[in-house]
Protein backbone atom coordinates (compact mmCIF):
# COMPACT_ATOMS: atom_id res chain seq x y z
CA UNK A 1 0.00 0.00 0.00
CA UNK A 2 1.43 3.75 -1.38
CA UNK A 3 1.18 6.49 1.78
CA UNK A 4 -0.45 9.22 -0.16
CA UNK A 5 2.23 12.16 0.30
CA UNK A 6 0.15 14.46 -0.99
CA UNK A 7 -2.31 14.72 2.23
CA UNK A 8 1.09 14.62 4.56
CA UNK A 9 1.88 18.42 6.08
CA UNK A 10 5.31 19.83 5.02
CA UNK A 11 6.74 18.71 8.56
CA UNK A 12 4.96 15.41 8.11
CA UNK A 13 6.80 15.03 4.36
CA UNK A 14 10.25 15.72 6.33
CA UNK A 15 9.86 13.50 8.97
CA UNK A 16 9.08 10.85 6.08
CA UNK A 17 12.19 12.15 3.92
CA UNK A 18 14.33 11.71 7.14
CA UNK A 19 13.21 8.29 8.14
CA UNK A 20 12.66 6.52 4.92
CA UNK A 21 14.79 3.57 4.03
CA UNK A 22 16.13 4.73 0.59
CA UNK A 23 17.16 1.43 -0.73
CA UNK A 24 14.16 -0.15 0.11
CA UNK A 25 11.56 2.50 -1.52
CA UNK A 26 13.60 4.76 -4.04
CA UNK A 27 10.28 5.88 -5.62
CA UNK A 28 8.88 7.20 -2.04
CA UNK A 29 11.88 8.95 -1.90
CA UNK A 30 11.44 10.62 -5.47
CA UNK A 31 7.78 11.30 -4.39
CA UNK A 32 8.58 12.56 -0.99
CA UNK A 33 11.32 15.17 -2.52
CA UNK A 34 8.65 16.08 -5.19
CA UNK A 35 6.21 16.91 -3.28
CA UNK A 36 8.16 19.17 -0.95
CA UNK A 37 9.66 20.70 -3.49
CA UNK A 38 6.43 21.22 -5.21
CA UNK A 39 5.08 22.90 -2.12
CA UNK A 40 8.39 24.84 -1.13
CA UNK A 41 7.86 26.46 -4.43
CA UNK A 42 4.47 27.91 -3.88
CA UNK A 43 3.82 30.37 -1.73
CA UNK A 44 3.75 30.39 1.81
CA UNK A 45 0.50 32.02 3.62
CA UNK A 46 1.49 35.09 5.41
CA UNK A 47 0.07 32.70 8.93
CA UNK A 48 2.89 30.07 8.05
CA UNK A 49 5.66 33.02 7.96
CA UNK A 50 4.81 34.53 10.72
CA UNK A 51 4.85 30.92 12.71
CA UNK A 52 8.40 30.79 11.00
CA UNK A 53 9.97 34.01 12.21
CA UNK A 54 8.31 33.46 15.70
CA UNK A 55 10.20 29.74 15.03
CA UNK A 56 13.27 31.37 14.15
CA UNK A 57 13.84 33.35 17.32
CA UNK A 58 16.19 31.62 19.64
CA UNK A 59 18.49 32.64 22.71
CA UNK A 60 22.10 33.11 21.10
CA UNK A 61 25.16 32.30 23.25
CA UNK A 62 25.06 36.58 24.04
CA UNK A 63 21.59 36.13 25.21
CA UNK A 64 22.23 32.76 27.31
CA UNK A 65 25.35 34.87 29.48
CA UNK A 66 23.27 37.62 30.23
CA UNK A 67 20.65 35.29 31.69
CA UNK A 68 23.17 33.42 33.33
CA UNK A 69 24.21 36.61 35.09
CA UNK A 70 21.43 38.19 35.97
CA UNK A 71 20.28 34.92 37.57
CA UNK A 72 23.49 34.78 39.62
CA UNK A 73 23.19 38.24 40.72
CA UNK A 74 19.60 37.07 42.08
CA UNK A 75 21.24 34.11 43.63
CA UNK A 76 23.96 36.03 45.08
CA UNK A 77 20.92 38.40 46.63
CA UNK A 78 19.37 35.55 48.50
CA UNK A 79 22.74 33.69 49.46
CA UNK A 80 23.42 36.75 50.98
CA UNK A 81 20.58 37.97 52.12
CA UNK A 82 20.10 34.56 54.36
CA UNK A 83 23.90 34.31 55.44
CA UNK A 84 23.43 38.01 56.53
CA UNK A 85 19.97 37.76 57.81
CA UNK A 86 18.97 41.08 56.28
CA UNK A 87 17.39 41.10 52.76
CA UNK A 88 16.39 44.16 50.65
CA UNK A 89 12.29 44.14 49.26
CA UNK A 90 10.51 46.77 47.20
CA UNK A 91 11.01 49.51 49.78
CA UNK A 92 12.74 48.46 52.56
CA UNK A 93 14.79 45.15 53.97
CA UNK A 94 13.18 42.98 56.21
CA UNK A 95 15.25 41.11 58.85
CA UNK A 96 14.74 37.65 60.52
CA UNK A 97 13.69 38.45 63.56
CA UNK A 98 11.29 41.64 62.61
CA UNK A 99 9.42 40.12 59.70
CA UNK A 100 10.51 36.33 59.26
CA UNK A 101 7.84 35.46 56.92
CA UNK A 102 8.62 38.30 54.37
CA UNK A 103 12.02 37.53 54.87
CA UNK A 104 12.09 33.60 53.99
CA UNK A 105 9.87 34.04 51.39
CA UNK A 106 12.21 36.81 49.70
CA UNK A 107 15.11 34.34 50.40
CA UNK A 108 13.54 31.28 48.77
CA UNK A 109 12.00 33.75 45.80
CA UNK A 110 15.63 35.32 45.14
CA UNK A 111 17.12 31.80 45.29
CA UNK A 112 14.57 29.80 43.37
CA UNK A 113 14.74 32.41 40.65
CA UNK A 114 18.34 32.56 40.92
CA UNK A 115 18.88 28.80 40.28
CA UNK A 116 16.24 28.25 37.84
CA UNK A 117 17.14 31.02 35.33
CA UNK A 118 21.04 29.60 35.74
CA UNK A 119 19.22 26.25 34.72
CA UNK A 120 17.94 27.44 31.64
CA UNK A 121 20.37 29.53 30.94
CA UNK A 122 22.99 26.35 30.56
CA UNK A 123 20.35 23.68 30.15
CA UNK A 124 17.90 25.02 27.28
CA UNK A 125 17.57 23.28 24.19
CA UNK A 126 17.44 26.13 21.12
CA UNK A 127 14.09 26.24 19.65
CA UNK A 128 13.84 24.59 16.45
CA UNK A 129 14.87 26.37 13.22
CA UNK A 130 12.60 25.03 10.03
CA UNK A 131 14.63 25.74 6.82
CA UNK A 132 13.08 25.32 3.30
CA UNK A 133 14.32 22.80 1.14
Amino acid sequence: MEPNYPSYSLEELHEALATIDKNAHPERLVTIQNEIQKRSSQNPKPSEQQSKSREQKKLGTGGRIFVFAIAAIIFYLGVTGYLDGVIAGKSQKYTREEDSFMYYTLVLLYTGLGSYFMYFAIFAKDKKVTTKV
